[in-house]
Formats: structure tokens, sequence, C-alpha cells
């Protein structure tokens, strides 16, 4: 079930605070500087099939918005980028990739098609058109 090439061995370090701080800024900042606001963000060479600009919540760049804003609101990086201009685009893609022929996103879930992208644009700015979209 796990390859073990794929994953860092566990190690026997003491936990550092500052380490851990830093290890979460420089991703953070890592996945702003990646950021295409027309394609989102590159694939992970690791994840097989996946393309560039996936909008999924699992893979993709409504699990990347999720996962960055949480940071920042949750203040465990100092970091604050506006992600709220790229809600619009991101439901706007999740519905495309939704309407190719084979993509698992005609089976839409909490993970793939356009409703993680309406859940992660809800985050960013509640408005009542994205609710009643999940809705």
């Amino acid at each position: 079930m796990i390859d073990a090439k794929r994953h860092v061995p566990l190690g026997s370090r003491a936990w550092d605070s500052a380490a851990a701080q830093t290890a979460i800024d420089d991703i953070v900042e890592d996945a702003h500087a990646r950021l295409d606001e027309a394609r989102f963000w590159p694939a992970h060479p690791q994840d097989e099939g996946a393309e560039d600009g996936d909008t999924s919540l699992y893979m993709g760049a409504a699990g990347v918005i999720w996962a960055l804003d949480h940071l920042a609101r949750t203040r465990a990086t100092p970091q604050r980028h506006n992600l709220v201009s790229l809600r619009h685009r991101l439901v706007e893609a999740a519905r495309q990739q939704r309407a190719s022929p084979g993509d698992y996103g005609l089976h839409g879930s909490l993970h793939f098609d356009d409703f993680p992208a309406l859940l992660a644009s809800m985050r960013l700015l509640p408005e009542t058109a994205t609710a009643d979209a999940i809705h």
C-alpha cells in the first residue's frame, strides 16, 4: 500500500518549532510563487495521471486554496495573500473539467467535480449565489 521510495523515512529528531514554522512558511511561499491565475498549480510529479490545473480538493486547486486559506486564518503562517480573485475561475474551471469526456468528475463528490471548488469559493468570500449552487 505504501511505496517507501515515495516517502521520507521517519527519523528521531527532537521537535523544533522554529524549524517547523520555517518549513510551513517555505511551503506557503512556494505555493504562492507557483500559482498561475489561469491554470492554478502544476501537478505534483508523483501524482500519476494528474494534469496541471486540476481543480479537485484531493490533488488540485480547491485543496491548495483551502489549505492556504486555513493556514492564514489560523495564523499558522504570517503570509497573507489574497486568493479571493481565484474563486470564480476555480468554479468555472472545475465545471469545464467535469464536462470532459471520461473524466471522473462526472461522478462528483467531496473531492472532485465543482462541489469542492464551490466550498473553497464560499470559504474565501461567502455569497448567496455560491451558497445556492452548493445547496
